[in-house]
């Protein structure tokens, strides 16, 4: 009977389980999958959930892949959108899931879906799903900040049941701080403007260790979009033991690696490299690269140009961060963006000077005229909650309030809606504008006794370079190559490479392949040559590859 019982107990179970959550996992675990699931299964095959690594508690890191003409996708290039490498940052989740939404809906015939007919788009939409469910930037992993030989024992709570967790300040002699009369968020004191501190400022919560200090170890664990290889910050906080400490980083650089047709990658979070100004490398070729190549530069304010921002602001994070990873270590464009950045953030400095058709500002009277209401003082302050009276049960009487600690991690409901058409657009712009080289000439020759001299013109009918200027140096992705084939059936997709039999064989000059310059850029042209004896009709084929992707391919007559 029990036995009965268990395995009826494993049916129901199993008509609720999915194919990746491990024993014990989130219900907000299982709801995301779900509902990737569900896209996936109303998108007519075009969308397809895999899981590309599991994090620090087992609960899968999942991906939507997004393409036509599944038979082909090995051949194509590819492009990969990642969010939630911050927890705290749900509504970048929620943009990415309704990009792969209007993706897997698209029209065949639309921009959206003939890019799908060419390419294949991956979709990350929680990087880090431990961080999102405990609303943490980190991954939980336990970090004694306090050094006590405790971990994670005392951080900050909701103590007044208000749903938030915002500041708590309380008036002391020694307090360090003051309420700022403009903006009337706190600010420590400056005693050198003659300010003198009168408040004390806590985050809210309890001192759970009773050690005299409020919330100083919190959950949060190693910060994964801190982990990463590039400019590693070791010894800083939530930075991690060592680079790639973490699952979640491990798991997104292994999916690059393994998957080098990705050209592209845009990565939603606080960094931001295309409203702000790119780092410039400084760096000499013995030294960590520390920011972008002017080539590479260039490339970033097309995407720039194409969203409609006004770019040139502070330089973007570089240590251990994701994105820069993706760039000087894979060698990829890597695009970073922070859509709670205004599009007019950095707009230069007006003159002062009125122009003569601008009417004055002053009345008939020749008074001054009031003030617009986009110029009204009490407009443009910080909305946060006020501060209001409580009774600490440690601290005793003090006030809760304060600008809500997590507010620069949220989206606006005009900045979620306006996110998903601009992430389209750099999509789209990075696939249309990207390498597509074609061989537009393809001529022989007979030149007796059954010899033939072949000779190939390759243009690149795309916008961007074939591979990034970092990637010269590193020599990552390879450069792409015109290589002999051998034909075999009706799918020249199937066609393999000579062999060193077959180019010893056939060929009389050249080589059986030949890397074609990186540099080749819109509508530029490079030439070559070979001779060769001559094949059986449909045996021998010219193609043109990089890191798997087959760009082309012409049967030498």
């Amino acid at each position: 009977m029990k036995a009965l019982l268990h395995f009826l107990g494993i049916l129901v179970l199993g008509s609720f389980s999915t194919k990746f959550l491990p024993a014990q996992v989130h219900p907000k675990t299982i709801a995301l999958e779900m509902r990737l699931k569900n896209l996936a299964k109303s998108s007519n095959g075009v969308g397809r959930v895999i899981q590309i690594g599991v994090s620090r508690s087992g609960a899968p890191i999942l991906a939507m892949e997004i393409a036509r003409n599944k038979t082909e996708k090995r051949a194509r290039p590819a492009a990969l959108l990642v969010a939630g490498l911050d927890g705290r940052r749900h509504d970048d989740l929620d943009v990415a899931l309704e990009v792969a939404k209007s993706f897997l809906s698209a029209k065949p015939s639309s921009p959206k879906g003939k890019i799908l007919k060419t390419w294949t788009i991956w979709v990350v939409p929680s990087a880090n799903p431990d961080g999102s469910l405990a609303n943490v930037e980190g991954n939980l992993g336990p970090v004694d900040e306090d050094r006590d030989g405790r971990m994670d024992e005392d951080g900050p709570e909701d103590i007044d049941g208000d749903g938030q967790i915002l500041w708590m300040r309380k008036k002391d002699p020694e307090g360090t701080y003051i309420q700022d009369s403009k903006t009337g968020l706190m600010r420590p004191a400056d005693p050198k403007k003659g300010e003198a501190g009168i408040f004390k400022l806590w985050r809210e919560g309890l001192d759970n260790d009773s050690d005299g200090d409020f919330n100083e170890d919190p959950k949060g664990g190693i910060i994964p979009n801190r982990n990463f290889p590039q400019l590693f910050p070791e010894h800083e906080k939530g930075a991690g033991p060592y680079v790639l400490s973490e699952p979640e980083s491990l798991s997104l650089v292994d999916f690059v690696v393994k998957n080098p047709r990705i050209r592209f990658v845009i990565t939603l979070g606080a960094m931001d490299n295309l409203n702000n100004q790119p780092k410039k490398n400084t760096a000499t070729k013995k030294q960590p690269i520390n920011g972008y190549y002017p080539g590479d530069i260039r490339v970033l304010r097309q995407f720039t140009k194409a969203i409609g921002r006004k770019g040139g602001g502070r330089p973007d994070e570089w240590k251990g961060r994701f994105h820069s990873w993706v760039y000087a270590h894979a060698g990829r464009i890597s695009i970073a963006i922070n859509l709670g950045r205004k599009r007019d953030l950095h707009v230069k400095n007006r003159s002062r000077s009125r122009p003569s058709s601008q009417p004055s500002r002053k009345n008939i009277s020749g008074k001054k005229a009031p003030p617009r209401k986009s110029e009204d003082p009490g407009k443009g302050k910080p909305k946060f909650p006020q501060w209001k009276p409580f009774n600490h049960p440690q601290l005793g009487p003090i006030e809760i309030g304060g600008k809500d600690p997590l507010k620069h991690c949220k989206l606006s409901p005009q900045e979620k809606k306006e996110g998903v058409p601009l992430i389209t657009k750099l999509l789209l712009t990075g696939s249309e504008e990207a390498c597509r080289l074609k061989i537009v000439k393809l001529e022989t020759k007979e030149l007796g006794k059954g010899v033939l001299e072949v000779r190939a013109v390759v243009r690149n009918q795309g916008t961007f370079p074939s591979r990034t200027a970092v990637a010269d140096r590193l020599g990552n992705p390879r450069l792409p190559r015109l290589e002999f084939v051998r034909l075999s059936g009706e799918n020249p997709q199937n066609a393999r490479r000579w062999g060193k039999r077959e180019a010893q064989a056939s060929l009389l000059t050249g080589k059986p392949f030949v890397f074609i310059p990186s540099r080749l850029i819109s509508g530029q042209t490079a030439a070559f040559k070979w001779i060769i004896k001559k094949p059986k009709p449909g045996t021998v084929g010219l193609r043109i590859t990089q890191e798997g992707i087959v760009f082309d391919i012409k049967e030498v007559k």
